[in-house]
């Protein structure tokens, strides 16, 4: 009988990545969806789980990006209402004989406009020392996780500013009525 020659042993080789199969989602969960800024490849996670410098700055520049539109969209209408309040203050001078009533409405307006940039310029100052000036301390777990919070809340955010502004042309709106009504009796 013949024997057949030995094969080598195989020599087992390390598996370098391992692919994990995600649990299968019903139809009727949509799968989350994380939202990251395009990473180029020298900005990339370093094998540690810090971000490098590089990355850390694309992350904190987006951050801010994001969080000054917030800003915007909560500094305007603010600046609105202050100058619709502002023009309900004075509406008295409109009618100030001294003044006559042209030159009444120009202070009125003057003034409504000046309140209505100061009142956003604090509005403004407080949201950044508030929302901005801590960015630069988050660790960076914590700076990817603010800014993938801040992309997925922008569409809701536009949704509450469009309801501000709804709400402001409706008072806008009522006020010009209720000084209409005023001014024909």
């Amino acid at each position: 009988m013949a024997v057949a020659p030995a094969s080598p042993p195989v020599q087992a080789r390390p598996i370098n990545h391992v692919m994990e199969m995600a649990a299968p989602v019903s139809p009727s969960t949509p799968a989350p969806v994380i939202l990251t800024p395009p990473v180029r490849p020298e900005t990339r996670v370093s094998l540690g789980g810090t971000l490098t410098p590089a990355a850390r700055t694309e992350f904190t520049n987006g951050l801010t990006v994001e969080v000054r539109r917030q800003m915007d969209d909560k500094c305007i209408p603010v600046g609105i209402v202050a100058w619709i309040i502002t023009m309900i203050a004075v509406a008295g001078w409109f009618s100030i004989p001294e003044f006559g009533q042209t030159w009444g409405m120009v202070i009125g307006l003057v003034m409504a406009f000046v309140l209505a940039g100061v009142v956003t310029k604090i509005m403004n100052v407080y949201l950044e020392d508030k929302w901005v000036r801590p960015i630069a301390d988050l660790s960076d777990e914590m700076l990817v996780t603010r800014y993938n919070e801040a992309k997925a809340d922008r569409r809701a955010a536009r949704t509450r500013t469009a309801i501000s502004w709804a709400v402001i042309a409706i008072i806008a709106v009522v006020i010009v009525v209720a000084w209409l009504a005023a001014h024909r009796q």
